[in-house]
Order: structure tokens, then sequence, then C-alpha cells
């Protein structure tokens, strides 16, 4: 073979075109060991396990490749992690998932799921806006107003409440231990965070309020699983205190997600396809939590990606739409989305829900079965 070397890497002494060929193949050279991918396979709870086709690793390595290209390294203190799982086959990868991030917004999924574990269907109408309000205008009032719920009037009961459904659903690396903070000036409530078996420190998550991409994409997938598929750890734990109509509402209200305008991973896939969803971004991290809907096959996607002190939006938006977009290509070759469509924030002063449908869904007994 050929290869080559840079010449600023040399000292050259003498003239290179006096020098004689040689004819030598083999240098003992040592037998190099390669690099470990950081892909992992996922044993999602309630399914099957399912060995990794070639193709879809390689989709994993691709969407490596682009946290990477995007300045998200792993060895620095720029870094991110991904979960995805093909919802049809059971295939499940991640990275990144030995790190804590942020729950920012993403952990009220969280909550949406311990007040359907703790109170059965139909919701009370007030009860059902606070729902809409958290996970469609993303409220933090809302959310604190459904953590007291949780907690018989008490928000950091509630947040215990959370934390306990998900250590009883086996999710051991996220929490919520206190309300949210409604002002950058309120001062945090006095409560103690517990150790995980994660990082806790490198991507500086908010002490109170902690993912990793793993614990989210299991708990996405246990909700698809009950409202889809009828099975998974949702209807097998916990007394059975979930029907498949509720988990049905849970994805319902999440795709009305920001009044279903195109956001990170939504804004990533063909106008009408069904994305529920929650996003969260705080000053250094931005994140994506949802299940996408597709004809090819149905898809979970959990993204956190962290910088130090400030996480360029121009930077995390884009990517994250494109690894969405990747996702819905490889499983819709045929009918691929070449690229992107604009993102709209609703302002929240904007979002209104007191008249939306979902209210109605949500307070309706035809709609719990």
């Amino acid at each position: 073979g050929v290869g080559w070397v840079a010449t600023d890497l040399l000292t050259i002494d003498g003239n290179l075109l006096n020098l004689p060929s040689i004819s030598q193949l083999t240098f003992d050279l040592p037998t190099l060991t390669p690099t470990a991918s950081v892909i992992q396979q996922v044993n999602v709870a309630g399914a099957t396990s399912v060995p990794l086709s070639p193709a879809f690793a390689a989709l994993g390595d691709k969407l490596w490749g682009m946290m990477l290209q995007a300045g998200f390294q792993p060895e620095t203190s720029t870094l991110g992690g991904l979960f995805l799982m093909n919802l049809t086959t059971g295939e499940a990868i991640t990275f990144g998932n030995d790190v804590a991030f942020s729950g920012m917004s993403l952990s009220k999924i969280a909550i949406l799921a311990a007040l359907y574990d703790k109170f059965d269907a139909p919701l009370s109408l007030d009860a059902a806006i606070e729902v809409a309000n958290m996970m469609i205008c993303s409220e933090n009032s809302a959310s604190n107003a459904l953590l007291a719920r949780l907690g018989d009037g008490d928000m950091v009961q509630g947040a215990a409440y959370v934390t306990d459904f998900l250590r009883r659903l086996g999710l051991q690396n996220m929490y919520l231990v206190a309300p949210y903070r409604i002002t950058e000036q309120a001062t945090p409530a006095p409560v103690t965070a517990p150790t995980t078996q994660v990082d806790q420190s490198r991507a500086q998550p908010d002490y109170s309020n902690h993912i990793t991409v793993d614990d989210m994409g299991q708990l996405l997938a246990g909700m698809y699983q009950c409202a889809v598929q009828n099975s998974g750890p949702l209807l097998s734990f916990s007394e059975a205190r979930f029907t498949t109509g509720e988990c049905r509402q849970m994805l319902d209200v999440m795709s009305i997600n920001n009044l279903s305008q195109p956001l990170m991973m939504s804004a990533g896939v063909p106008d009408g396809t069904r994305v529920a969803h929650k996003h969260g971004y705080i000053n250094d991290t931005h994140g994506n939590a949802g299940i996408v809907f597709t004809p090819g096959g149905d898809y979970a996607l959990v993204t956190a990606l962290h910088a130090p002190t400030w996480l360029d939006f121009q930077i995390s938006f884009p990517l994250i739409m494109n690894m969405s977009r990747e996702t819905f290509n490889y499983l819709n070759p045929a009918t691929p989305q070449e690229t992107n469509r604009d993102v709209f924030i609703v302002p929240v002063e904007e979002c209104q829900v007191a008249t939306n449908p979902i209210i109605d869904e949500l307070t309706s007994i035809n709609f719990a079965g």
C-alpha cells in the first residue's frame, strides 16, 4: 500500500530524491486495538431484548458522529447524551447515559405519569387545565400545582412522590426533589438530593432535578407500550394503577406540545407527523424527549446537550432536528424528509388551553378506559 506523513512532522537531512527504494513488506508493527464504540445496546424494561441490526447500529454511529461534529465531545465540558428506540422492532441504543443532566421541563413527563399513577382518570377540570398548561405551555406554576396535588398540598412531598414513582418503575438515576422555581431569584427549597449511580457533576445539573437519557427513554417506552401495545411496566407494576386509556391521554396531551408548532425533534419530520414530546432548555442545557409516530415505524428519542455557562440555540436546536430527521428517514427511506421545518416557539403569554379540545378528553369518562 501507499502511506503518507506530513513533512512538518519530520526533520529531514539530505536530499530525499537520492534515497534508494525498498521492497520490505513486513515491519513487525504492534497489533492495533480497535476503539470501542460508545453506542450501547439497551434492554428496555417490559420489552423483549432484541439484538441490534447492522443498519440500526450504523444509524446510532451516525447520530453519534453528528453530535461529535457539532462539538459535543464526551471528554470535554461540552457533552451530550442520546437514547433511541425503534418501537416497532424493540431495538434500542444509548450513549452519554452515564451522566446526569438537568431535568429542565423534560421532568414534567415524569410528573404527568406520576399523576396518573396516583389518581384515576378522568381528571377534574382544574387538574386537566393544570396538565395542559404544564405539558403544552410548559408553565412551571402549573407543574407546581400538580406537585401539590401529588403531595396532598405539599409541593416538596409531591416531588418526593414523583421520585418514588420513578424508583418503583426501576429508574434509579432520575429524580425530582423540589418544585420548579418560578423566578431565578426564588429561594431553593431546603431538600437533600439523592446520590445516584451516574456522574452528577460533569453536566452541572440542577441539584433538585436530574435525568439521564436512558431513564427518560425507558419511561417513554413504558408509556408507549401501555398506550399502543397494551403491555409494559406501567400496566404490570404499581398495583395496576394505569389503564391503556390513561396512557393514551398522556401521549395525546404531549402531542399538542407548543400548540403543535414545529420545535426541536418535531421540526425534523414532515408536517402532519404526530410527535408526542416535551422540550426543555435553560442557559447551559437543552433537551427534548418524545415519541414520533411514522408510517414506517414509531421511535422514541431523548437528547440532552450541555455546555458550560451558555449553550447556543443555533447549535443545539438544528442538531436535535437533524438527529430526528435522520431517524425518520431511516424508518421511511421511500419518503425521506429532505430539510428541517422552520421552528416556531409560541410565547407563554399567547399559549391558551382552556378551550382546547384536549380538556374535554382529559375530563371525559369516555376516554379513560
